[in-house]
């Protein structure tokens, strides 16, 4: 699109070597996630922490839930590569609706690149400057006046590169409050730290509910929650393929919490995705 006497490009002109080119004027070595997939798995494997939003099965479930809404959608998402070795994935993408082109991590806020286990601290900062450079200059050449970044839960003391150097340029902070539960131990150790006033509503809740955690979903399981989800939603929401991709990911070992009133009734009421 042209505004002024500038032209922009759109996310359907966003080619890999328009890519490339901002990259290398970003001075960063990257490598497409769609090209190399089982690099993308290794280089997470060797992340401390990685929330399930930066795994490739999740990236394919955003695509697809977007790409289903409508918009010319592009996975931009990359390996970061520091002295010829991949030491960083950035999951981001390219959309344009219309008029409007946003800069996203498809569909979220921007996610920071995540570094893999003993990076130089000197090293992440160099390679969290350039990634933003690359973020300003994508903008610039698209049109786009403002984007938004978001951080999750990173098991981390203090605030991130990402952060610190987001608000020195400029960003303007909002705060969201995030409850993480660790279901690694026995349940007895996990009510241990629960306060007593509440232990009596788990126990209702227990008694009202069928809850667990499972590692894998029958395809009659599956089906059952879909019937749910068209009844209460009363239409059709999502794709085919996005279900699909969702079953494809709790297959392949991403844990999910399903619960069910006693006897079945009603059906399986609640799903809940997170990395295993």
């Amino acid at each position: 699109m042209a505004i002024g006497k500038l032209s922009y490009y759109t996310a359907a002109d966003i080619t890999p070597n328009v890519l490339r080119n901002l990259f290398s004027e970003s001075n960063i070595v990257t490598a497409f996630r769609g090209e190399y997939r089982d690099n993308w798995n290794a280089t997470l494997d060797l992340i401390p922490y990685a929330p399930v939003y930066y795994t490739n099965t999740s990236i394919d479930y955003q695509i697809a839930y977007q790409q289903g809404h409508g918009g010319t959608w592009h996975d931009l998402s990359v390996l970061l590569y520091w002295d010829h070795k991949p030491v960083a994935i950035w999951p981001i993408s390219i959309s344009s609706k219309g008029t409007i082109t946003e800069f996203s991590s498809h569909g979220l806020a921007v996610l920071p690149p995540l570094f893999t286990k003993g990076l130089a601290t000197k090293t992440v900062k160099a390679l969290v400057r350039k990634c933003m450079h690359f973020a300003t200059a994508l903008a610039r050449a698209t049109g786009i006046e403002s984007w938004h970044s978001g951080e999750s839960f990173g098991n981390i003391s203090g605030l991130s590169e990402w952060h610190t150097i987001t608000m020195a340029a400029g960003a303007v902070p909002t705060l969201q409050h995030e409850l993480y539960l660790n279901l690694s131990p026995e349940m007895k150790t996990i009510k241990s730290g629960i306060r007593d006033s509440f232990r009596s509503l788990i126990s209702a809740g227990a008694r009202y509910w069928d809850i667990g955690i499972l590692t894998g979903v029958s395809p009659s399981i599956w089906e059952e929650f879909k019937t749910l989800h068209l009844a209460v939603a009363g239409k059709i929401t999502r794709s085919t393929e996005t279900w699909e991709l969702q079953f494809q990911n709790i297959s392949s070992g991403i844990l999910s919490g399903l619960s069910k009133k006693p006897n079945g009734a009603d059906g399986w009421r609640r799903i809940f995705q997170h990395e295993s």
